[in-house]
């Protein structure tokens, strides 16, 4: 499903090389509906592996891939290795992970850096509203490519009168 975008601010890249894309399902045809309640769902989590496979392939140089909570994050990760996914998306690109220890992180950011120059460049995986969502500069080479997983609602934000619209997807 293509997305209309408008760039707010002035800035390097032409409107022309933005592309934004929602994707309702993966290569398997499995929705891919980020919603909480769907976040422990095997289905989904191997369908959205399948997907960041794929999506790396043809990605140059660096690539971000953003989940709506650590809790998340830590579950794909867990089940891609259970079941060997993660080898495969590593022979891709090297996955760094966002680490919640701020000393880690600081040489996580850095290796990711230099790796995305090597040929396969990188992915790195971090959590919206941390730290690499809040701040970082990802110029040139070093994000290519944006993948969101879900939205972070505030926790008790679904249950209140005004439910936020979307569920969240890829």
């Amino acid at each position: 499903i293509a997305v209309d975008q408008r760039l707010e601010n002035p800035h390097i890249i032409k409107s022309s090389q933005v592309a934004v894309k929602i994707v309702s399902a993966g290569p398997d045809k499995e929705a891919l509906d980020g919603a909480y309640a769907n976040r422990e769902n095997p289905k989904y989590i191997k369908s959205l592996g399948l997907t960041i496979q794929g999506i790396s392939r043809v990605t140059p140089h660096g690539m971000l891939i953003f989940f709506s909570s650590y809790t998340l994050m830590n579950k794909c990760h867990d089940t891609w290795e259970q079941c060997g996914m993660w080898d495969s998306m590593q022979e891709i690109k090297p996955i760094f992970k966002e680490p919640r220890n701020k000393d880690e992180f600081q040489t996580s950011i850095k290796d990711y850096y230099e790796t995305v120059q090597s040929r396969k460049g990188a992915t790195y995986m971090a959590v919206l509203r941390g730290k690499v969502s809040e701040g970082l500069d990802f110029n040139d080479h070093n994000a290519r490519a944006v993948i969101i997983c879900g939205i972070p609602f505030p926790a008790g934000a679904l249950n209140s009168k005004k439910v936020p619209c979307g569920t969240g997807s890829v």
